[in-house]
């Protein structure tokens, strides 16, 4: 098996931004969250604005810091306080 990563040439680069998401979509991430025994998941959408919502992957163990800096959502402060409620 090989090391080697490579990186497929695309159109447009990724574009990172805080949206917010409808109820039935917002409930269908923390269903799919759920499903997989996870407290927590990163999940790479895309979101057209027409058509279906693709979810490429559910990430057990995401980047928060390298999105909250490119969004300004305040991802850890979400983090911490999910984390103390459960603690009690």
């Amino acid at each position: 098996m090989s090391n080697e990563c490579r990186t497929l040439p695309v159109a447009e680069p990724a574009r990172l931004e805080a949206i917010e998401l409808d109820d039935d979509l917002a409930k269908r991430c923390v269903e799919l969250t759920r499903s997989l025994v996870l407290r927590f998941s990163g999940l790479d959408l895309r979101v057209p604005e027409e058509g279906d919502v693709v979810c490429f992957e559910a990430n057990p163990c995401p980047a928060y810091a390298y999105y909250e800096g490119h969004t300004g959502q305040p991802i850890a402060a979400a983090v911490v306080l999910h984390l103390v409620g459960a603690a009690h």
